[in-house]
């Protein structure tokens, strides 16, 4: 006898799921989903682990997989109950508490996170799980501005996997933290070792050299980085960010010129580099184009006012923050940007009424003490 078919999603989907006389058996179900899953089809893939468990609710594997496709769409709560619902069948389960401590994680409890991956890493004997919960627990430590227990947590991680360039780097990034530079050196240039003319390690090694003022080490980068000879679209796009940074504007547009596929990023970097250059009709050209393609993004909106910050256009600035607030609806970084906006033209009114608008919105921020004590003693 064929099931009452409940119409959910496409109607290819729903009788594909429903239909039981076809024979899918909760097996089935579950394979499909898991293919929809690795295929990142997840709205297929909830409707198929939701009818592999209406048929079965005992299989964990459901349950682990169809908590994870909720993470997929930033669901995190729903996924929370779902891992929290397999766990009362098998307490035990090492997925569902690895899946409950990415809950944790992704709603920022580090606390809670970093206790549950540490359970996690002491239950399992899979390799790959162990790294997978060292560099939570390390990214966890580093939220909770724990550097030193940060950096023991990467010694381990480079004692299970001594080839690999990120643990060096994202180390060295905490001894620079820690004022460390003679151990920061060495694990740069040990990352720098292991990623032989791999162009983004030379940039993400010079930002961190450039961000603490070592020109000497980040100048090495850029030279490196300039030498390498690939040429492939990665390499082009970092190549044109260092001569930004070496102010070869002419170069840097020359070569995002060349790009096959510009993001927003390689969009703002040629904007600011014609900026840079002294042809502000073209970097304001380029800056519009850019919210005319991504209107729904806040990042464009946000270099555009930062831009005209620059060049005391102030007023043109707010108006494109509001434009783009209007547009986004909701937006940390343009809300942000709004209340700096107001204090530089100097309308402490406006800005006291952005910042209770930001703080009614995302609450209180320790990065907005500076503008709420200084917007205090004006008004």
């Amino acid at each position: 006898m064929i099931k009452k078919v409940v119409l959910i999603g496409s109607l290819f989907l729903s009788l594909t799921i429903n239909l039981t006389a076809c024979g899918k058996s909760v097996a089935s179900y579950t394979k499909e989903g898991i293919k929809a899953y690795e295929s990142a089809s997840y709205q297929n893939a909830i409707e198929y682990f939701k009818a592999a468990m209406e048929e079965d609710s005992t299989k964990i594997e459901n349950y682990v997989y169809s908590g994870m496709t909720y993470l997929a769409l930033d669901d995190v709560e729903t996924a929370k109950t779902i891992f929290k619902n397999g766990m009362v069948l098998d307490s035990s389960s090492i997925a569902l508490k690895r899946g409950l401590a990415l809950c944790s994680y992704l709603k920022k409890d580090y606390e809670d996170a970093l206790t549950k991956f540490k359970e996690v890493n002491d239950l399992t004997n899979d390799d790959e799980l162990e790294i997978e919960s060292l560099i939570y627990e390390a990214r966890c430590l580093i939220a909770l501005k724990n550097y030193k227990d940060a950096i023991d947590v990467y010694n381990e991680l480079i004692e299970l996997d001594n080839t690999n360039p990120t643990f060096y780097y994202e180390r060295g990034c905490l001894f620079l933290r820690q004022e460390s530079e003679d151990e920061a050196i060495k694990d740069f240039t040990n990352a720098s070792k292991l990623s032989v003319d791999d162009i983004e390690m030379c940039w993400k090694i010079y930002s961190q050299y450039h961000m603490v003022g070592n020109d000497k080490q980040s100048d090495i980068y850029l030279d490196k980085a300039l030498a390498i000879s690939l040429n492939d679209d990665k390499t082009k796009r970092y190549k044109a960010r260092f001569y930004y940074e070496k102010g070869e504007y002419k170069q840097a547009i020359a070569l995002y010129d060349i790009l096959s596929n510009q993001t927003i990023e390689d969009k703002v970097y040629k904007a600011r580099a014609y900026q840079k250059a002294n042809q502000v009709k073209e970097a304001n050209t380029i800056f519009r184009e850019i919210i005319r393609d991504y209107p729904m993004d806040d990042e464009g909106y946000r270099q555009y006012a930062l831009y005209l910050l620059e060049e005391k256009k102030t007023k043109q600035a707010i108006k494109w923050l509001e434009s783009g607030l209007e547009q986004c609806k909701t937006s940390e970084a343009l809300s942000y940007q709004l209340i700096i906006a107001y204090e530089q033209l100097g309308d402490f009114k406006k800005a006291r009424e952005a910042l209770l608008a930001y703080e009614s919105k995302y609450g209180k921020s320790a990065k907005l003490e500076k503008e709420r004590k200084f917007l205090e003693e004006r008004m």
